[in-house]
């Protein structure tokens, strides 16, 4: 039985770590174009981006291994099952339930190490990654704009103001100024503004408060007055450092612990709500790992060489549906719509029994589980969707 259970792991582990670096690279590929395009474009350092990049590992990590574990399962099972192998094997005594008992080994390891990059890894990396972006877009900005001088490194808009706060991130007294290619010209003064990131933190704009808004034409006769209690201008430079804040700033940067004991305090800006629904998420998340074998295994049985395709990309279909269904309970959980056992609890529930459904299924009728079914009449539509194309192209 060791012999098996050793072909077994090599059967899943080798695909799953080349499926693993393949889909972080190219996750840190994507994120590295945009970075670079902002270090050429408003500069910084080469280092500071290695390291960003390097803090966006166990972020891409958390994403990517489940994905890459059941992948690496679903192929695994889909070559023993080609070969004949899977039936040999149980033709000599050997149940799937035995059969699968390396493969949930592996996935109670790949769990634990899925627990300590999400609740731990996952935490301090995106502090330290948004304190980098925040080193790079902020580079300047108390050097640049000076208490009581005109500033006009705005991409054509005009800033003064008339002094800072201790963070250096809140200014007083704001008076801003642009003219546009069209002819009018738009003024906006506000009592104060604190500066923020944008959704990816690499550009900034200032929240301005309690102000007004002139916009006035080309022929300065008409003009547009508006009063505002908060505004949000776009500022087109990367500016410098100022100080970041300390970590803790949502529940994104605190770890399971933390996140557990602030249940009955929330800190500033959080909810019990929202801190309820990031460790359900979690939990979640690393509980579905262990999920994935009883899914991707009888989908691998199930697949036939000629729809292979058919197999994993039903098998993708689920896991993305899944990752949404997931997301969407999240949201309406960290708003208090939904209790976090409805929007997250409920949906891995759901997922759990369908898998161990099909399984057991599998697990009794080997090649007619319903998986096989669901892929022979996906297969069928498929080939009568082709042909009819192909028909009514030829009498067209």
């Amino acid at each position: 039985m060791r012999t098996l259970d050793l072909y077994i792991l090599r059967r899943v582990f080798w695909p799953m770590s080349a499926a693993l670096a393949i889909a972080v690279f190219v996750l840190l590929l994507e994120r590295l174009v945009r970075l670079l395009d902002l270090f050429v474009n408003k500069g910084g350092p080469l280092s500071l981006i290695v390291r960003m990049l390097t803090n966006l590992i166990p972020h891409y990590l958390g994403i990517a291994l489940p994905a890459s574990f059941f992948v690496a399962v679903l192929l695994a099972m889909m070559r023993l099952s080609q070969t004949s192998e899977v039936r040999a094997i149980q033709t000599a005594g050997v149940g799937l339930w035995r059969l699968v008992a390396p493969i949930m080994a592996l996935a109670v390891v790949l769990t634990l190490c899925s627990a300590a990059t999400i609740n731990y890894l996952q935490p301090y990396a995106r502090y330290a990654y948004r304190s980098l972006t925040f080193a790079l877009t902020n580079t300047a900005w108390n050097a640049a704009v000076e208490s009581g001088a005109f500033f006009t490194g705005f991409a054509g808009t005009t800033v003064l103001v008339d002094g800072f706060g201790d963070d250096g991130a809140t200014v007083n007294g704001i008076f801003a100024y642009r003219r546009e290619p069209s002819g009018q010209t738009i003024v906006i003064t506000a009592e104060r503004g604190t500066l923020h990131s944008t959704g990816d933190e690499l550009r900034l704009f200032l929240r301005l408060y309690n102000g007004v808004r002139t916009q006035t034409g080309p022929d300065k006769t008409a003009s547009h007055v508006v009063r505002f209690d908060r505004f949000d201008l776009p500022l087109d430079l990367a500016f410098g450092a100022g100080a970041f804040h300390e970590r803790g700033k949502d529940e994104e940067e605190l770890t399971l612990s933390e996140l557990w004991a602030a249940r009955g305090n929330p800190p500033d800006g959080m909810s019990v709500a929202r801190i309820e629904a990031e460790i359900s998420y979690r939990l979640v998340r690393i509980l579905t790992i262990l999920m994935l074998p009883f899914l991707a295994v009888p989908l691998g049985i199930a697949s036939r060489r000629e729809r292979n395709s058919l197999a994993i990309g039903v098998g993708l279909i689920a896991l993305v549906l899944y990752h949404y269904v997931l997301q969407l309970g999240l949201s309406f959980a960290g708003t208090g719509r939904v209790p976090p056992i409805i929007g997250l609890w409920l949906p891995f529930a759901g997922f759990t029994l369908g898998g161990l459904w099909t399984f057991v299924a599998a697990s009794r009728r080997p090649e007619g589980n319903p998986l096989s079914d669901i892929l022979s009449w996906l297969d069928t539509a498929l080939r009568l969707a082709v042909r009819r194309g192909g028909w009514q192209r030829g009498t067209g």
